[in-house]
């Protein structure tokens, strides 16, 4: 019950939500590490996985 009740939040990160973290984050910040990384993880979706890679990976490098 507390994984369903504690982590709602995890059904609000996608594609969608971690390029909002990637606005509103200064470059090179920790957060988008860690969101990229967290994503990466726990979406099943290659292509998705693929883009969240790309779009840290850009924002990292600027």
């Amino acid at each position: 019950m507390f994984s369903q009740s504690g982590h709602w939040w995890i059904s609000m990160l996608n594609l969608e939500g971690f390029q909002n973290i990637l606005e509103r984050c200064r470059p090179r910040s920790n957060t988008i590490t860690f969101a990229a990384r967290f994503l990466t993880i726990h979406s099943r979706n290659v292509s998705t996985q693929r883009r969240i890679y790309q779009l840290a990976r850009n924002r990292l490098e600027t």
